[in-house]
């Protein structure tokens, strides 16, 4: 799959682990921040070991504040982590999290963004390649933390 349908993809999912989380029985809140972090973070990883180095110098600033956001976002889940889902310390950090998220999606994706700048910069077949590599690494990330 194309690394930008990939990544636009894991975008959504995430979106729906929010959406999901909000409305959530506290039990069931503890398996979804489970499985997005796992989803973050393999999200994460993949996109900055494959996709920001395939962009080239000229979005350097751009791919710098992604992974800026990208260990903001690190700290949260281990915040949240180490917090009870029925606390008020949980519940502001969630919104901080999914705030800083969805302001890094956006920004990733409207124009100007890092989508943008892969569009313009590498060719369909890379993209392609980029992809199956992203795809490889998160499923390498999740071997592991499914076991």
């Amino acid at each position: 799959m194309n690394a930008i349908d990939l990544l636009m993809r894991d975008h959504r999912i995430v979106e729906k682990f929010f959406s999901e989380i909000q409305t959530a029985t506290p039990g069931e809140q503890e398996r979804l921040l489970a499985d997005l972090n796992e989803a973050l973070r393999a999200h994460m990883q993949a996109e900055e070991s494959v996709f920001y180095t395939a962009l080239h110098a000229e979005s350097q600033d751009l791919i710098r504040r992604s992974v800026q956001e990208h260990a903001a976002v690190k700290k949260l889940l281990e915040q949240l982590a180490a917090v009870d889902v029925d606390s008020d310390r949980f519940r502001k950090d969630f919104g901080t999290l999914m705030k800083d998220v969805q302001t890094h999606i956006r920004e990733e994706e409207e124009p100007g963004g890092v989508m943008t700048a892969a569009r313009e910069q590498l060719t369909e077949s890379a993209l392609d390649g980029i992809g199956e590599e992203i795809e490889r690494i998160k499923d390498e990330l999740r071997g592991p933390l499914a076991a």
